[in-house]
């Protein structure tokens, strides 16, 4: 039996690894539990929230982002027709970024303002303690920090449009 060279095992050993390494992921993708956004319900408290609120808006509308999330990306044209309305009307709401603990808030402003979404603030929240458990998601949330509405995912033109309806920001009745 012919000895093998440890130049000769050890490509036999990268080989082997990226097979099982594909697997996982494929395993992964094709059968891994599906995606859950966030599992906030109308009426839940987010005590942890208040210190956010600014006291001169009436509310606070959330947004829940990643750097890297190709679905905020998308989203991010509605959030600027989101806040332009806002700001033509007269409406008190407070329009927050937030990043897990994870991310980065450095560079998900930076993101914002090159796609010309000039949000109040962007802040760095525990998405997990607050039940936020996928991005895009939008929290409304009333000046005492209570959750008024969730809306989760990309938002197509008709779901964004009842977004708009929702915040009374569409400008009709």
């Amino acid at each position: 039996m012919k000895q093998l060279s440890n130049a000769r095992l050890l490509e036999w050993g990268v080989h082997i690894l990226f097979v099982i390494t594909a697997a996982i992921f494929a395993y992964t993708m094709f059968f891994g539990a599906p995606a859950t956004y966030a599992e906030l319900d109308v009426g839940d408290v987010l005590p942890d929230m208040q210190r956010y609120i600014n006291s001169e808006q009436d509310a606070m509308l959330l947004l829940a982002l990643a750097p890297s999330c190709p679905y905020c990306k998308l989203s991010y044209p509605f959030y600027k027709e989101l806040i332009i309305m806002r700001n033509q009307g007269q409406h008190s709401v407070q329009v927050v970024a937030a990043v897990d603990t994870s991310g980065s808030v450095r560079l998900q402003k930076m993101i914002l303002e090159e796609a010309g979404v000039f949000v109040d603030s962007v802040v760095t929240l525990p998405f997990h303690l607050l039940k936020i458990y996928g991005v895009p998601t939008i929290v409304l949330l009333s000046d005492m920090a209570v959750v008024q509405a969730v809306w989760q995912g990309f938002l197509e033109d008709e779901s964004a449009a009842l977004v708009l309806d929702d915040l009374g920001f569409s400008g009709k009745p």
